[in-house]
């Protein structure tokens, strides 16, 4: 089967845990979220949004459903004065 649904990888320890029946430690936060709904009872929805940390602690870009949106583009020059009209 294919599923269209949103995941990542922050959610392998909350899934791996969850499949083994073990209780994540409670001193710590977790960002993922437990894929056995998606996996085995063909959930369609699982996170909303994600978002995709750049180096430096920019925060590059989002994924919202099928649409992913990039606001910090690297690489790409500025327009010189003498391009514009």
């Amino acid at each position: 089967d294919v599923t269209h649904v949103l995941a990542s990888a922050m959610d392998l320890m909350p899934t791996i845990a969850a499949l083994a029946g073990a209780t994540l430690p409670s001193t710590h936060v977790y960002d993922g979220l437990d894929l056995a709904p998606v996996l085995f009872d063909n959930a369609t929805t699982h996170h909303p949004f994600l978002f995709h940390p750049g180096g430096g602690g920019n925060l590059d870009a989002g994924r919202f459903g099928r649409y992913k949106v990039f606001w910090n583009w690297r690489g790409v020059a500025g327009c010189p004065h003498k391009c514009r009209p």
